[in-house]
């Protein structure tokens, strides 16, 4: 979700939570929001349009939002692919595992990391490969060819061609791991 967009959507969820409450405050007396409303709400037809306005953008927002967690597609870690013989249900880590056999040879990458995100249709699936790399090595050349075995690898088990799969390299430094990796060896002592 971009920024923007969860940015409108807090704004909407205060405004409809400010609603609510002058709402309540109009039939249940709280104390300072009732006569807050009362003085500046209530007493103009104009804070009154207000208040029903946002009332009904909240029903409508609850409302749409009732309908997409009805609706909307729960997500799946298995994902059905046909066959010669019928139906075949491919789970998330069997993808994964595939993913990560072929792309071992890749010696100069280390620390992989393999993400699978299954769509409706097995075409539609996405693959993430993250890796660290140490700086004075040819990221684009190893980024190619570990896309090009994942890909492969995540056909394979499908039987499909796939959507698309992104990969990043992250810089790797041997001394600077190890340094960290010794500080989170040793006690604390007080």
């Amino acid at each position: 979700m971009s920024g923007f967009r969860k940015f409108l959507q807090i704004l909407l969820s205060l405004l409809i939570i400010v609603a609510i409450l002058i709402a309540a405050a109009t039939i249940y007396p709280i104390p300072y929001v009732s006569e807050f409303v009362a003085r500046y709400v209530t007493a103009y037809q104009t804070g009154i349009y207000i208040v029903v306005s946002l009332l009904a953008l909240a029903l409508l927002y609850f409302a749409i939002a009732f309908i997409w967690a009805l609706l909307a597609p729960a997500k799946s870690r298995t994902l059905k692919v046909n066959s010669e013989k019928g139906q075949v249900a491919i789970d998330h880590e069997t993808v994964i595992q595939a993913i990560h056999r072929d792309i071992l040879d890749v010696k100069q990458a280390s620390n992989k990391r393999v993400d699978v995100k299954f769509g409706r249709n097995p075409e539609q699936t996405k693959v993430k490969v993250a890796y660290a790399i140490a700086e004075d090595q040819a990221v684009q050349t190893i980024s190619d060819a570990i896309q090009r075995k994942a890909k492969q690898a995540a056909e394979a088990v499908l039987n499909t061609t796939i959507k698309e799969v992104k990969v990043t390299a992250d810089t790797y430094n041997p001394d600077e791991m190890q340094a960290n990796a010794n500080k989170q060896g040793h006690a604390r002592v007080r």
